[in-house]
């Protein structure tokens, strides 16, 4: 019996992911539960030492509105965030290997103190600004987009959940989006029946303050080794 996998990120990530999971022989169930829209902001009045992207969405939408200044020391989180960066014709000087706060931190422990931007989501999380403020970085955060949750009516919610084998997050937000969802929905969906999974550590963190503590998570941070991962458990490595 083929498999099926619950995709929530934004429509447009879930159109170009599916194809992981589709060749893998799986098949897919669409339930975005993000949306981004870019938001006015105003550049801080200091010159950046270094410009941190945390995701392709953060720099996608501030190069919208803002020109990144030449010497600036561009840092991508990701790989897939520094190829995204790099096709666009700039230059990325720093990428850490882990891709929680932590990891900005550590690559940041032997470079110059200096000003930090760090263009992100409206409600982003605080722990790289304030471990790298710690430090003695003078960093400013400032949105360039905000994330709204979709809602479902809790009956056609239920229904794609229970067609399901799988659930795939990929942020904190489409953590929350779910669990808004669900919370109309509780005593109709056994979520112990259904794999749920993790592109990263940082989203596996939020699915455990939601009381999810059996949480899969590939060893790659990316929905090619999500879906790899998902086969090797179903179809055998």
């Amino acid at each position: 019996m083929k498999r099926r996998v619950l995709l929530t990120r934004e429509i447009g990530d879930i159109e170009k992911d599916k194809k992981e999971f589709l060749r893998r022989g799986m098949g897919i169930v669409k339930l975005p539960l993000i949306k981004t829209v870019d938001i006015p902001f105003t550049c801080p009045d200091k010159n950046p030492d270094y410009i941190v992207f945390q995701s392709k969405r953060a720099f996608e939408y501030f190069e919208k509105r803002a020109v990144i200044p030449p010497d600036a020391i561009i840092i991508a989180v990701g790989e897939k965030t520094r190829r995204f960066i790099e096709d666009k014709g700039y230059k990325v000087s720093l990428v850490p290997k882990d891709q929680r706060a932590g990891g900005i931190c550590e690559i940041m422990e032997t470079q110059k103190r200096g000003v930090v931007w760090i263009p992100r989501a409206e409600a982003g999380r605080e722990e790289a600004i304030l471990c790298l403020r710690r430090m003695g970085f003078t960093v400013f955060p400032f949105p360039v987009y905000k994330t709204f949750n979709i809602y479902y009516k809790p009956s056609v919610f239920i229904c794609r959940v229970k067609r399901v084998d799988a659930v795939v997050f990929a942020s904190p937000s489409a953590v929350v989006g779910f669990f808004e969802n669900f919370k109309n929905c509780r005593g109709n969906i056994d979520l112990q029946d259904i794999l749920i999974v993790s592109i990263g550590k940082t989203t596996k963190t939020c699915l455990g303050d939601y009381g999810i503590e059996k949480v899969l998570t590939p060893s790659k941070p990316s929905m090619e080794a999500v879906a790899e991962y998902l086969a090797n458990i179903w179809h055998g490595s």
